[in-house]
């Protein structure tokens, strides 16, 4: 389902039920400039206008997802994996997710400044022993680092915020063909999201503070 030619289905369809952009708004409780746009395929409904839009263009939602074409075999699988992708308890996850992270990372800035001496090492030289190369003081690293992790973790939410559209546009298209893969390609986007912007943070700060109490 590409908008293109989903933004042409419910055009059709809407057409052929008589109703106009606007009345199709009104039902909706969105702006009749909302069904254009979805219409002319430059975008698409939020997840939680689909089930409605569905009802009113009067359609079930795999119809509606695969437009037009009635769902056989995984047909119901597939509708339930898209809606799944991008339902309120999918992005409530990631919020949360969001929220351990920094709860870690202040918790760990926390534990180094009671239990760290004031000069840190953060740089090993490694030979036949492991010995400290450079210092810093504890006041500058740990602040620092949860400082770093708030904004790792607001670059997170916007690039979620930002990439929706075309990510919705591209996941949906591939749910209607391998509503498998599209679970693998959403988990491994938020996997990296997770470990570059949620796990090394609180990790270097968990390492900092164990090379410097050993």
């Amino acid at each position: 389902m590409d908008a293109k030619s989903f933004g042409a289905f419910i055009a059709d369809q809407r057409r052929t039920l008589g109703l106009t952009q606007a009345e199709v708004a009104a039902r909706l409780h969105v702006t009749d400039k909302a069904v254009s746009r979805w219409e002319r395929g430059v975008g698409l409904p939020d997840i939680n206008t689909l089930e409605p839009l569905a009802q009113v263009l009067h359609l079930t939602l795999d119809e509606l997802i695969h437009t037009g074409t009635s769902g056989t075999g995984n047909g119901a699988d597939s509708v339930k994996t898209f809606v799944d992708l991008f339902s309120p308890q999918s992005r409530y996850a990631g919020q949360l997710l969001r929220a351990v992270c920094l709860l870690l990372s202040i918790l760990f800035c926390l534990a180094g400044l009671l239990l760290c001496p004031d000069s840190l090492a953060i740089l090993w030289d490694v030979g036949a022993q492991i010995v400290p190369a450079s210092y810093a003081a504890k006041f500058f690293i740990f602040p620092t680092a949860a400082l770093l992790q708030c904004l790792a973790l607001f670059f997170w939410y916007f690039c979620d915020a930002h990439i929706s559209l075309w990510e919705t546009q591209f996941l949906a298209w591939l749910s209607a063909f391998q509503p498998r893969f599209s679970q693998f390609v959403r988990l491994l986007r938020e996997t990296v999201f997770f470990f570059l912007f949620g796990f090394v943070i609180p990790f270097c700060e968990l390492l900092t503070i164990l090379l410097n109490l050993s």
